[in-house]
Formats: C-alpha cells, structure tokens, sequence
C-alpha cells in the first residue's frame, strides 16, 4: 500500500501538465466509457448522464497513471493491479451513492394550486404532514395533506381529506413502489379504526389536467373503531369512500400518489339555538370534491 501511495502522489503531480495525455494515451479506455454512457443514458434517467463525465474522468485518470508507470518500465503484478482496482471502485461507488443521496434530497414536491384549493372550500391539513427517507437514504416520500372544509373550518368533522404523497428515487418510482405507498396507508386506515370493505374495491384509469394518465382503486369503509389521525374528526359508523390514484412524473424524476378519505351522508348538524350548520349534503358531493382536488394536481 505505500507503494501505491506513492504512486498516485507522482501521478498527481504530472497530472496537470500531461493532460493532452489523459484525454489520448488511454483511447480505447475512452471510447468504451463513452459508448457505454450513451447506452446508460438512453436507458436509464438523466441522473446517470449527469454522472458519468465525472467517472470517465477518474477511471481515465487511472488508466493515464497506469500509462506512465508503464512508460517507465514500471510493471504493476497482479498485488498492486489488485489494490488499484479496489480503490477505483470505492471511490466510484462512494461518490455516485454520494450524488444519488443529493440527487433524491432535490425533490419537487406535487401540489394543488391555491386558488383551486380556495375555490373548492379546501385547505392545508399540515397536522397530517409527513416526511421519511428509506432504503439508505435512496428513497424519499413526502407527504402533504389537504382538507374539505365546506365553508367551515373552525367546526370538525371535516368530512373529506387528502394526502398527496410524492415519491422520488435515483430511478422514476415503479409500481411495486407506488402500490406498496397505497397499500401502506390502507393499512394505516385499518389501524385508525376503519373497516374497508375489500371486496367493493374498484379500479380504473383517468387522465388528469397535467395531461398525465392516473390509475385509480376505490374502497367502501365505515369508522368502527375510535379514529385517530384524520378520522378522530368524523364520528362512530360514519361512512368512508376511499379513493387512491397515483402517476408518475418523469419530468421531475417523482411519482405521485393521491389517498383521498371522504365522509358521506353526513346528518346535518345546528347550533345550540337550533340554526343550521354549513356541512355537506346526504350524498356523494365529497367523494366527488376529492376527484376534482386531484384532477388538479401538479407534479410541482
């Protein structure tokens, strides 16, 4: 290992002046990496694009000190042929993890636009926000809820809520990884004192304003069990509609998954002289609002 030390302080010191070298001496080393960038980058996202002149750089580099050491009659056995490599593959797998880490930190969260939101008597429910970062640091999802407020914000039970998850790895998420978010917060339901009638599960296809096509599933629930989270605002055997969709948003490298919980038939509610309160109407209307909240989601 100080050998190899050594080396690569020499190789550095003749770096600069030997350029012309770098981007000649070791050709075929060259062309392969650049070929082989052509095919990453037209198979796989930009990401990769953006990392590969740097590793063409660093595996030149060594190839360039390799071609000195052998123009001086310097011949490396299979020890130090051995060492090189494992550094080059530390440093390369080291700094592309690095890069992918900043890379999934630089995400474009989905949104509803705000005069949407006003229009349509909703609001932001950041009580329900959530952040998390998995598989290493690789995956990100961040979650921004939403809430019907049906001109009255002050007065709970809310009868419907959205969580709009955004999605982002190194690669644009895949269903497996959308479809396991969906079934996670079904499964969050379920703990919040939901019962979800599985077998009423319906699915689709629709295409929403930013010109993406969205999948869908729909479930009937009913509030069994004391809520908490969201459902702490509705009460006992109030009937639930949930309606998930999610698409993906290769311009921003995200996904996005949309879990809407709509309370319906909802008896209408006074104050203490008896006035009528401002509240949804015994039928679908909720369930209908979420549709249009998410018709008008924005990838950012």
């Amino acid at each position: 290992m100080p050998g190899l030390a050594s080396d690569v302080i020499r190789g550095l010191r003749e770096f600069p002046p030997n350029m012309r070298d770098l981007l000649t001496a070791p050709k075929t080393l060259i062309i392969f990496l650049a070929g082989l960038g052509f095919i990453i980058y037209f198979s796989t996202n930009p990401l990769m694009a953006s990392i590969f002149p740097w590793v063409v750089l660093f595996l030149g580099y060594l190839a360039y000190n390799i071609h000195l050491y052998k123009k001086d009659g310097y011949i490396l056995d299979w020890k130090r042929k051995g060492a090189l490599a494992m550094v080059c593959s530390i440093m390369v797998v080291t700094s592309v993890y690095g890069y992918e880490i900043l890379y999934v930190n630089d995400i474009d969260l989905a949104r509803v636009p705000r005069d949407i939101l006003d229009k349509n008597d909703w609001s932001r429910f950041p009580e329900q926000d959530s952040s998390e970062l998995l598989s290493g640091y690789l995956l990100r999802v961040e979650v921004r809820a939403f809430r019907y407020d049906y001109n009255n914000p002050q007065a709970p039970p809310y009868p419907g809520a959205l969580w709009l998850a955004t999605i982002k790895t190194v690669f644009v998420p895949g269903q497996d990884v959308i479809q396991g978010r969906v079934e996670d917060q079904i499964r969050s339901f379920k703990m919040e004192g939901l019962a979800i009638n599985e077998d009423s599960r319906t699915s689709g296809s629709d295409t929403l304003r930013n010109g993406h096509s969205a999948r869908f599933f729909e479930w009937d629930a009913i509030l069994a069990g004391t809520g908490s989270g969201f459902f702490r605002e509705v009460s006992l055997g109030a009937k639930i509609k949930i309606r998930a969709e999610w698409w993906a948003c290769e311009e921003h490298g995200t996904a996005v998954v949309a879990i809407g919980a709509a309370q319906w038939g909802v008896v209408e509610q006074t104050d203490g002289l008896g006035h009528r309160l401002p509240g949804p109407p015994d039928n679908f209307d909720t369930v209908e609002s979420i549709k249009r909240i998410i018709y008008y989601v924005e990838c950012a």
